[in-house]
C-alpha cells in the first residue's frame, strides 16, 4: 500500500524546494517523503519512523546496494526525484565486511584507483555528465544517449534490499551474473547474489525500468584527442583494443555510417556484424550492438541491432 495516497497533501508551493522520494518498507508499503536539502540518513529514519509509528533506531536504510549510516548526507548519495529507497527493520544477519557509503555505488568508477582521485578530476571538468561514470541508451522516453545510474537488487526476490559485500571493480562484475555477492535484508528472503542494472538519469523511471549500458562510452577526463578529428571532447567512445584508441561521438557516427554505406561492417560468428578500431587494431570489435543506436537513423539501427 502507498500510505498517504488519498491523504490531503500540503500545498505544492510548500514542496517545490524539496526532493520527493519514496521509501519502501516491505513488499506492500511505500511512503512518499519530501527531503530537505541538508537531510542526513538520521533525519530520513526519523521521518519514516514517525509515519509508520516505528522506532527510528530499529530502521536500516538501504540504497544502491549499501546500508547508509546515520551521518551520511542524502545529497551525496545520488538520490534523484522519485527515487526508491528501502527501509528494513533490524535483522540478525549482518555482512562480515562493512561497505561504507563514502563512495556511492553509482559513483564507483571501474577505471579509477580511488573515488577521491576521480572526484578531484571531476571538479576540473565542467560538463553535464561530470557526475556520471556510466552511460546508457534510453529507448523511451529519451531515445538518446544519456547518463546512467547503476543500481543493484537481489537476484532472488528482485527487491533493492540486498547489501553487497564489495563494490564491482570491472564491467564483468556488473554485466555477468554471480560475480558479486551480498545479503538480502528483506524479511522473507535469504538471497545472496547481486543483480546489477542501469537506469536513465535524465528522466523519472519506474521501479522496474532499465536501460542498456553503453560501456565503451566514457568521460574524457584526460582530454585524449579523437583518433579521427584530433579534437578533445568531454565524452568519447573507447575502442576495446590494447591501445584504447578514442573517438568522439560525432566521429563515431560518421565512421559507422561510412562503413555501413561501403558495406564494410565485419561479420563475427559470435556477435554478428560490427566494426573495429579505425586504426585496424586486432580484437577491437564493438561487441554491444546498442552502441550503434547512436547513429540515430531508425533504418540503420534496425539493420544492425535487429
Amino acid at each position: 500500500m502507498i500510505i498517504g495516497l488519498f491523504v490531503t497533501q500540503e500545498p505544492v508551493k510548500m514542496q517545490c524546494d524539496k526532493l520527493k522520494i519514496f521509501v519502501k518498507c516491505g513488499p506492500e508499503t511505500m511512503i512518499p517523503v519530501y527531503l530537505e536539502s541538508d537531510w542526513t540518513i538520521y533525519d530520513l529514519k526519523s521521518a519514516v519512523g514517525s509515519k509508520l509509528c516505528l522506532n527510528s533506531d530499529d530502521l536500516r536504510i538501504i540504497f544502491a546496494g549499501k546500508e547508509l549510516h546515520d551521518n551520511v548526507k542524502l545529497q551525496d548519495c545520488d538520490v534523484g526525484e522519485q527515487s526508491v529507497i528501502h527501509a528494513v527493520q533490524q535483522k540478525k544477519k549482518q555482512l562480515d565486511i562493512s561497505v561504507e557509503a563514502k563512495c556511492p555505488l553509482n559513483k564507483t568508477p571501474f577505471c579509477s584507483d580511488s573515488c577521491e582521485n576521480d572526484r578531484e578530476i571531476e571538479n576540473d571538468v565542467k560538463t553535464y555528465s561530470k557526475k556520471s561514470h556510466f552511460f546508457v541508451f534510453c529507448n523511451s522516453p529519451c531515445n538518446a544517449l544519456c547518463p546512467g545510474k547503476l543500481r543493484v537488487r537481489c537476484s532472488s526476490c528482485k527487491e533493492g534490499t540486498l547489501t553487497v559485500g564489495q563494490d564491482p571493480t570491472c564491467w564483468d562484475d556488473v554485466l555477468k551474473s554471480g560475480r558479486i555477492n551480498g545479503l538480502c535484508q528483506a524479511e522473507n528472503c535469504d538471497g545472496t547474489v547481486a543483480e546489477f542494472y542501469f537506469k536513465c538519469a535524465n528522466h523519472i523511471a519506474s521501479s522496474d525500468d532499465s536501460s542498456v549500458p553503453l560501456y565503451l562510452i566514457k568521460n574524457n577526463f584526460k582530454n585524449v584527442p579523437c583518433i579521427a578529428c584530433t579534437g578533445e571532447s568531454p565524452m568519447v567512445l573507447v575502442f576495446p583494443c590494447i591501445d584504447q584508441h578514442v573517438i568522439c561521438i560525432e566521429c563515431f557516427r560518421l565512421y559507422c555510417t561510412s562503413r555501413l554505406n561501403e558495406r564494410r561492417f565485419i561479420q563475427d560468428k559470435t556477435i554478428g556484424y560490427s566494426i573495429d578500431c579505425p586504426a585496424g587494431c586486432p580484437d577491437s570489435l564493438v561487441k554491444e550492438p546498442h552502441h550503434f543506436k547512436l547513429l540515430g537513423d531508425e533504418q540503420v539501427v534496425k539493420s544492425i541491432v535487429l
